[in-house]
């Protein structure tokens, strides 16, 4: 009797190669500000984050980037809008 051929599952890879475990990650909340955080898990797709507040959040790798761009400083900020000057002679 042989087996029956079954798909192997493989898991998603993260996106963004320095997502791990123990990483740290910064995120701005609307109404709260930035809070800073760090990875305590991945899986199926999905990486958990335990914020400075003591929260745990569930985020999908896709949002990986925007947060460890954050972190590290590297995130691009909005540009305000320019208001000229008036010219003084």
């Amino acid at each position: 009797m042989t087996a029956a051929w079954r798909p192997v599952e493989v898991a998603a890879a993260p996106a963004d190669p320095r997502l791990r475990v123990g990483r740290a990650v910064r995120k701005k909340f609307t109404g709260s500000g930035w809070f800073d955080g760090s990875v305590t898990s991945i899986a199926d797709g999905s990486f958990e984050v335990r914020w400075s507040d003591g929260d745990e959040t569930s985020y999908p790798f896709k949002a990986a980037t925007k947060m460890l761009d954050a972190a590290e400083g590297t995130a691009v900020a909005p540009v305000a809008a320019a208001v000229a000057a008036p010219v003084v002679e």
